[in-house]
């Protein structure tokens, strides 16, 4: 039994080993990585936005809008409620 717990532990330690170092691995490739990208690629402009020249919707119509998108959710809701359980 005593050999099997060292051999059980030993197999534990490898593992962890290796975990570690891979870690380890991944965090140096990736400090290295990250710094090779900020000294040889120029940073990217950022997209141009243009206003919109007039309105999409009209007052009256986003709130009817909003009123049926609000009895849509309101019936969603309602239909959820009274499914039956299982």
């Amino acid at each position: 039994m005593t050999e099997l717990f060292a051999d059980s532990v030993d197999l534990m330690v490898v593992g962890m080993g290796t975990v570690f170092a891979f870690l380890g691995l991944l965090i140096v490739v990736t400090s290295l990585m990250s710094k090779f990208i900020i000294t040889f690629v120029p940073e990217a402009e950022a997209p141009k936005t243009f206003a919109p020249s007039a309105k999409i919707a009209t007052t009256a119509s986003s709130a009817a809008n909003d009123q049926q998108l609000i009895a849509v959710i309101s019936e969603a809701i309602k239909q959820h409620r009274n499914k039956p359980k299982k």
